[in-house]
């Protein structure tokens, strides 16, 4: 059985729609986090290290990366691994 519903949550000036869904199994609520909320995360955060992401979008660290990883692999966003540390940007215009 699925259940699935909407939440709005104010966060500053924006209104975000998060949607849940019921975990089968377990019964716990998981909450589904679209590509575009990652983008946004790392186009907001001046230091956008895969931690900082998930801290601004609310997820994993594991999550963060997986969706961070499939975004550089669209060619939608950048990273540069800086010692034990990847740093995410958007997209640069240059060709």
């Amino acid at each position: 059985m699925v259940v699935l519903f909407a939440i709005l949550m104010q966060s500053g000036d924006s209104l975000l729609t998060m949607a849940r869904e019921r975990d089968d199994f377990s019964g716990r609520y998981t909450r589904t986090f679209s590509l575009s909320d990652f983008v946004e995360a790392v186009e907001k955060v001046d230091t956008a290290s895969t931690q900082h992401v998930a801290d601004e979008v609310g997820c994993s660290y594991d999550l963060a990366y997986r969706r961070l990883k499939q975004l550089e692999e669209e060619n939608k966003i950048e990273v540069k691994k800086i010692g034990n540390t990847y740093h995410w940007k958007p997209m640069s215009n240059s060709n």
